[in-house]
């Protein structure tokens, strides 16, 4: 849901590394890294329908991760999508 570009930047941003662990791309067990929102797609379009496409495309809702603190993150974001939801309104607001 990511645009190339914001995928491209966030990647460029994060230097290539996981933002919570740090580990590397050529390190990553996949051998990628992946774009997590986070603020999940559909808490967006179910609290914030009107400005979802905004919201869930823009880089500041990307943070670049490995698998296993994909897997970490998206279970956090459960519990944690209305303080990512305030601060992204904050900065596309």
């Amino acid at each position: 849901m990511f645009p190339k570009a914001v995928k491209e930047k966030a990647l460029f941003d994060a230097d290539f590394k996981c933002e919570r662990c740090g580990i590397p791309k050529a390190e990553c067990q996949e051998g990628y890294l992946h774009i997590h929102h986070l603020l999940a797609v559909s808490c967006a379009i179910k609290y914030y329908p009107e400005i979802a496409p905004a919201l869930v495309s823009c880089l500041a809702n990307a943070m670049v991760l490995c698998g296993e603190c994909h897997k970490e993150m998206d279970d956090l974001a459960q519990t944690n999508h209305r303080h990512y939801a305030q601060a992204l309104l904050a900065l596309t607001g």
